[in-house]
C-alpha cells in the first residue's frame, strides 16, 4: 500500500465515523438501558427466589407479574426498531421468570411454560403494545400527550 492509499482509507474511515456516530451513540445508550433493566429484573428475581418456597406457585406468579414483567413492558414501544440482539437480554429475563414460576432447571425448555402463562415473547410484546397504543389513538381513548399524533387512514383516503 502506498501512503496516499492509506491516507485515502483513513479519510474514508473518519468520514464514516463522523456520519455514523449519532446512530452508534443511540444504539449504545439503548444497550445500556437494556442492561440496566435486565439487572433490575434479575435482582427482583433473586429476591423472589428466596421466598418462593414459602408463598407457593400462585403467589410467586403474581409477584413476578407485579415486579418483573411490568419492568419489561414499561416504555417498550421505543424498542420497536431495534434488532433482536438488543432485545435479547429482556427475553432472557422473561425466560428466567418463567423458570422460577415453574421451578425448571437451567437447561429445560421454557417455551411450553411461556405458552401456559400466556406470555408473548418480548419482541411480540413490543409489537402488541404499539398496536394497542395506535388502536387507542384511533379510537380516541388515548392519553392527552398522544392526541396530537396524526393518523392517516389509507383505506378511506382521509
Amino acid at each position: 500500500m502506498t501512503a496516499t492509499s492509506i491516507q485515502l482509507f483513513l479519510f474514508i474511515l473518519s468520514c464514516w465515523v463522523v456520519l455514523c456516530q449519532p446512530f452508534l451513540y443511540k444504539y449504545m445508550m439503548m444497550m445500556m438501558m437494556m442492561n440496566k433493566v435486565a439487572a433490575a429484573c434479575y435482582c427482583q428475581l433473586r429476591r423472589l427466589g428466596q421466598i418462593r418456597r414459602r408463598v407457593g406457585p400462585e403467589i410467586t406468579a403474581q409477584l413476578v407479574l407485579a415486579l418483573v414483567t411490568c419492568r419489561l413492558d414499561y416504555c417498550n414501544s421505543v424498542l420497536a426498531s431495534l434488532p433482536q440482539s438488543t432485545v435479547e437480554p429482556l427475553q432472557r429475563v422473561q425466560n428466567a421468570a418463567a423458570r422460577m414460576i415453574f421451578n425448571l432447571g437451567r437447561h429445560e425448555h421454557v417455551t411450553p411454560c411461556l405458552i401456559q402463562l400466556h406470555w408473548l415473547p418480548v419482541h411480540f410484546r413490543i409489537t402488541y403494545s404499539l398496536c394497542t397504543l395506535m388502536h387507542n389513538i384511533r379510537a380516541g381513548k388515548c392519553p392527552w400527550h398522544t392526541r396530537g399524533i396524526p393518523c392517516h387512514d389509507s383505506l378511506s383516503g382521509q
